[in-house]
């Protein structure tokens, strides 16, 4: 915990003041991925040659993802405009078409996922390899969090009901 509070101190002060225009926001993508590469690194403790190893993997696994989650962004807004339809506007079964098109990035992000896992399978011990995974899942959930507290602490004296926290999407573009 103390680990995330210090990277919320850290994102506080670095973006304090600061209107996230499309630059600024790309800069603000770009340290939340250098955050969680050196966290990662830091939580895994490898040795030079182990990291160099692991960081060709990682980053290749990562701009994958970052692509995957691209294309699964695509198809959930083309959802989403077409569920603001009216049914006869929607021309055969393009709504069954789209489902099945996120059906099929989803389980490409869940193999690339895999296919990541046994390829450091040989690089990582079993703990580094449960470390990697834990931390994959955990970041962007703790990253929403602390997002949404800085958000909340900068807006305190807005109305905060309406106030939705960013999804991963927003972070890992």
């Amino acid at each position: 915990m103390k680990l995330f509070t210090i990277l919320g101190v850290t994102l506080i002060l670095g973006t304090s003041g600061v209107s996230l225009h499309a630059q600024e926001d790309a800069e603000f993508k770009e340290r939340i991925i250098e955050i969680k590469k050196k966290k990662l690194l830091e939580s895994l403790a490898l040795s030079k040659d182990k990291e160099n190893q692991f960081l060709k993997v990682y980053d290749e696994y990562f701009d994958k993802r970052r692509d995957l989650n691209r294309e699964r962004k695509a198809v959930m807004k083309r959802i989403a405009h077409m569920s603001q339809l009216q049914a006869d506007d929607i021309q055969g079964d393009k709504v069954t078409k789209a489902i099945e098109e996120l059906g099929y990035v989803e389980r490409k992000i869940v193999d690339q996922r895999q296919r990541t896992v046994e390829q450091l399978r040989g690089t990582l011990t079993e703990p580094e390899l449960a470390k990697f995974v834990i931390f994959e899942q955990n970041f962007p959930i703790r990253m929403r969090e602390m997002i949404f507290d800085i958000r909340a602490r900068k807006h305190k004296d807005k109305d905060m009901r309406m106030f939705i926290p960013p999804g991963e999407d927003d972070l890992l573009d």
